[in-house]
């Protein structure tokens, strides 16, 4: 049974009212399912995918193009309570460094600086061997939450897990 994941996307925002970029990161829930059915993988992931979608969407009120994926974590991220909360928050001090797995694969966590996230990388042994050194970047980010949102126009978007 492939467990329900919590899934981290950031995004990079170019707005036309500013000439900076801001960051958006979005946690969503991805539903588990058994292992043995290659179809609700597909629902599993289609469902985050419409997700993500339906919240930029909210949040730019126009085209999607705007905003541009710069990398998705699922799991556990290597450290910062507030990445956990149950609200989403304005603004967060972020992280990330670009993972062996290509894009769009990063490792990220909310700390205030780069030494304090390479200490606690360093404890989770997985994680730590995954980041590419020297590609860390501290941002500034919105934590946007898909409880702050209605999702009920996706089929099965509360679902934590799928059965046939």
């Amino acid at each position: 049974m492939a467990v329900k994941l919590t899934v981290y996307s950031l995004y990079k925002t170019k707005t036309s009212f500013r000439h900076s970029n801001e960051f958006i990161l979005l946690r969503t829930i991805k539903p588990g399912y058994p292992n043995y059915s290659a179809n609700l993988e597909r629902l599993s992931e289609e469902i985050e995918h419409q997700k993500r979608q339906l919240i930029l969407s909210a949040i730019a009120q126009q085209d999607i193009s705007m905003h541009v994926m710069v990398g998705q974590f699922q799991g556990f991220p290597v450290g910062g309570d507030v990445l956990f909360g149950e609200t989403s928050i304005k603004e967060i001090s972020l992280i990330y460094a670009k993972s062996t797995f290509g894009h769009p694969w990063i490792i990220i966590g909310s700390f205030e600086t780069i030494e304090e996230f390479y200490e606690k990388l360093a404890e989770d042994q997985d994680l730590s061997e995954e980041a590419i050194p020297n590609s860390t970047i501290k941002i500034q980010a919105k934590l946007i939450i898909e409880n702050d949102y209605d999702l009920s126009a996706i089929p099965f978007y509360n679902a934590e897990e799928l059965r046939q």
